[in-house]
């Protein structure tokens, strides 16, 4: 389950999901200047909420706001949430690109919370999966 938890964070964090150095995307172009930026701000977006951490009791209170419980009843589903979640990573990626800053708090803790209202998701069906008699 480590091993999920692991990869389903990871969908949150922005740079995971952009070209980094000099490898080539998903399309196989190398996007030389974009991949430099991610390259060198990577690990500012992976310790980014560290300094907010514990979070005090009004961004807990609005942290908790952001998560809900995904349905995940079928592979179609996760999917859908993984293709979801990815985009919008990639989506806020582009945005710090073009501005030339890392997340903000708040975006920070949007994303955290996709993740772990997918995770909450994927725990849910699991349980619901073997309560029924699927496995």
């Amino acid at each position: 389950m480590y091993s999920i938890a692991h990869f389903v964070g990871d969908l949150s964090q922005p740079l995971h999901n952009f070209p980094h150095g000099n490898n080539p995307a998903s399309n196989g172009v190398i996007y030389g200047e974009i991949g430099e930026w991610s390259r060198a701000n990577h690990h500012a977006f992976d310790d980014n909420l560290d300094q907010y951490l514990p979070l005090d009791a009004d961004s807990d209170k609005a942290f908790e706001t952001m998560i809900t419980v995904t349905q995940i009843n079928s592979v179609d589903d996760l999917k859908k949430e993984i293709a979801k979640i990815a985009n919008e990573s990639i989506k806020l990626a582009n945005k710090c690109y073009s501005e030339k800053r890392i997340v903000t708090k708040q975006e920070g803790l949007k994303q955290i919370a996709m993740s772990v209202s997918l995770l909450k998701g994927i725990i849910s069906g699991m349980k619901n999966n073997v309560q029924g008699g699927r496995k």
